[in-house]
């Protein structure tokens, strides 16, 4: 049977669509309707600003292309305008599509699949308040680490405890029934622990966190009347959990070339427009940015600082 021209140019687009956007994890469905063409080509230019994609889809060709992929649970949003945006940042996305939903009333937002898990319309605050997947992986090595004295304390069975936990974990989430002790795991390699760990999404981070914080929690408990000494002589149970610190970049005055200022946030923060940079500025003491590295939080307060802003460093 002869394929017709205008079928193909369809089969061709949706195998396109579906290679390209299948390579960034995170995917967000919008709704630009009612937008003007200058506040479409805004919209436009901020998220090209990210160094994400946006392209406005038919709904038909778009569930195509999502067949039969991890964004499938997307296609019962595909009703009405939809336009997509694809990033491989899909929080520092849904914080700029927040901006623009501020900005531009009648921009919406109706799904997103990042790293796999579904945020439905009324998920985007969700999305938002997802910490990097570096900070998830602090917390989990935050849990791993510890002054010498919860060391001591855990060293009877660090190993099968974590594995305990992981295998129970790894089973509910494949729906197999959860066994105690930690043995099924007892064989694997601290490589492939590793590798594990490395494969988690941050929602699977975070939810691996919550249960290792809950089965530590309870055995670290029963563990501190022991008093382990550690060294100095100190008893373990005046030893402090180390925590994982972030910190906050905080411009405390503008100075007087503002102007300089606006142009460098820009710079740094490319899904800022004009007049959200000079909100900023103008509202200082104002905190700029959170969740940093000491070493990130350094860098963002020197380029600050080379626009003549006063900064301070806080941390948590």
């Amino acid at each position: 049977m002869r394929v017709r021209p205008n079928r193909l140019k369809k089969e061709q687009w949706v195998q396109s669509f579906r290679q390209e956007i299948l390579q960034y994890p995170a995917v967000l469905l919008l709704t630009p309707q009612g937008l003007t063409a200058r506040e479409d080509l805004q919209v436009r230019r901020r998220i090209k600003a990210l160094q994400a994609h946006y392209r406005v889809v038919k709904n038909r060709l778009a569930r195509l292309a999502f067949q039969g992929t991890p964004l499938e649970p997307l296609s019962s949003a595909l009703r009405g305008m939809t336009a997509v945006a694809y990033h491989t940042d899909g929080v520092a996305l849904a914080k700029l599509v927040r901006d623009l939903m501020k900005e531009y009333g009648r921009l919406a937002f109706k799904a997103a699949v990042v790293e796999g898990q579904l945020f439905t319309d009324k998920q985007l605050d969700v999305l938002v308040h997802l910490p990097s997947r570096e900070v998830a992986r602090a917390q989990v090595l935050g849990l791993l680490q510890g002054p010498a004295a919860r060391m001591v304390r855990l060293l009877a069975a660090p190993l099968q405890q974590f594995l305990a936990v992981l295998h129970q974990y790894q089973a509910r989430r494949a729906g197999e029934p959860e066994s105690e002790g930690g043995s099924p795991m007892a064989e694997l390699t601290k490589e492939q622990v590793i590798e594990y760990l490395s494969g988690l999404t941050v929602t699977q981070l975070i939810e691996l966190v919550k249960d290792l914080e809950q089965r530590w929690g309870v055995q670290a408990a029963a563990a501190v009347p022991m008093a382990v000494p550690v060294a100095g002589g100190a008893p373990a149970a005046a030893a402090e959990e180390e925590k994982v610190v972030t910190y906050s970049v905080v411009i405390k005055d503008a100075g007087q070339q503002k102007v300089q200022l606006i142009k460098v946030l820009r710079e740094i923060f490319p899904e800022l427009g004009l007049k959200e940079a000079k909100a900023l500025v103008d509202a200082a003491p104002k905190t700029i940015k959170e969740g940093l590295t000491r070493e990130e939080a350094e860098d963002l307060k020197k380029k600050l600082e080379q626009a003549g802003a006063t900064v301070e460093i806080t941390s948590k």
